[in-house]
Formats: C-alpha cells, structure tokens, sequence
C-alpha cells in the first residue's frame, strides 16, 4: 500500500490517497474536515454587573465565537479576534460558550465549544 496526503495538519478539507502496490490492485481517496482545536479551560472573573470572560486558544482559530444562551437557545454575543471579553450579566448564573473559527476559501470551519456558567451574586 502507498499512503499521499495533502493538506492534512492546516484547518480546512485534507485528502488522503490510498494506492495499491504489488498484489493489492486498486486506488481509493477520502477527503474530511480539520477544523480548530478544542477550547480546553474558560473562566470568569465578576465585578459588580461586569464579567470578565478568558479562554484558552484554539489552534487554527482566525476568531472566537461567543454565545450566551437566552431561554434554552445559544444567541451570538460578539465575533472576537482575542481570547477574553467583558460582558454586563444580570444576577444569578448565565451560561455562556466559546469557539474557534476560521475560515478557509470562503467556508466556515468551526471548532468544539467550550460551555461554562458566570455566577452573579449581587
């Protein structure tokens, strides 16, 4: 078997070719999606009725996505080109999330999300 890919650690559509050789007759090419890096920590820091949201870096991530969610729907907030933001929340917790985006020949490609919870107590 002869292996050739193309493209396959950047963000966007990798393919891999898959050659047979000797007694293995045979070609075959699948292409899939790299997308950015999972958001592993989020934390946020309240003062009054400001919070202070950070995130890790996604890897391959252009932008951040930040959402809250109003009523059981996730609703954007802001498209960010840094890792943190401050956002006026109301009292009691509120449930927000972040992910990376990049896009590549004009197609979104979208990370995994990280959901984390602001607690507002006064």
């Amino acid at each position: 078997m002869l292996f050739r890919s193309r493209n396959n650690k950047n963000v966007g559509t990798a393919t891999v070719y898959i050659n047979g050789s000797g007694n293995t007759i045979g070609s075959v090419a699948k292409t899939f999606r790299i997308v950015p890096s999972k958001i592993t920590k989020a934390t946020s820091k309240v003062k009054g009725s400001k919070a202070t949201l950070s995130w890790s870096k996604s890897k391959g991530a252009k932008k951040y996505v930040l959402q809250k969610n109003v009523k059981g729907k996730w609703k954007n907030v802001k498209t960010l080109s840094s890792t943190s933001y401050k956002v006026t929340v109301s009292k009691g917790k509120t449930k927000f999330r972040v992910y990376g985006t990049a896009t590549v020949n004009k197609k979104a490609y979208n990370g995994y999300g990280k959901t984390f919870t602001v607690n507002r107590k006064k």
